[in-house]
C-alpha cells in the first residue's frame, strides 16, 4: 500500500530499506521505555512502586534511577513488560534518566536506539 509495488519479484527487505523504516523491535523498545518514563514521571497512572525496585548499589554505569532487574524462570515472564523494560531502562545512558519532558525523552531514546541499530547493522 505504501509503495504500490505488488510485483512478485519485489523484495520486501528492499522496500523497507528504501522507506528507511526502523525495525519493529526497535520501535517496540522505544515505546516500552517511553511508557516506563511516563509512569516514573507521574504522567501515567501506573503503580510503578509496586513493580520497580530501586537499585541499592551504584556502579559507574548506574545512577539513582536504575532498577533491580527481575530474575525470571520462564520466557513468558522474562519477555513481559516490566522485566524486559527494566533491562532496557538500565541500559540507557545515565543522562537520559534525568530528562523530565516526555517528548524530549522520546526523541532522545529514538535517536539513541536508531544509532544502536546502525552500529549493529555495520557489525553484521
Amino acid at each position: 500500500m505504501v509503495c504500490n509495488d505488488y510485483q512478485q519479484t519485489t523484495s520486501a527487505s528492499g522496500l523497507i530499506r528504501s522507506l528507511d523504516w526502523d525495525m519493529l523491535s526497535t520501535r517496540r523498545k522505544i515505546a516500552r521505555v517511553n511508557v516506563l518514563h511516563k509512569a516514573i514521571g507521574g504522567h501515567l497512572a501506573l503503580p510503578v512502586s509496586d513493580y520497580l525496585r530501586p537499585a541499592s548499589r551504584f556502579t559507574r554505569r548506574s545512577t539513582t534511577n536504575t532498577y533491580i532487574p527481575y530474575h525470571a524462570r520462564t520466557n513468558c515472564f522474562k519477555n513481559s513488560f516490566v522485566p524486559r523494560t527494566v533491562v532496557d531502562w538500565n541500559s540507557l545512558p545515565p543522562d537520559f534518566h534525568s530528562i523530565e519532558e516526555p517528548n524530549q525523552f522520546k526523541s532522545s531514546t529514538s535517536e539513541y536506539y536508531k544509532n544502536q541499530d546502525t552500529i549493529n547493522n555495520i557489525r553484521d
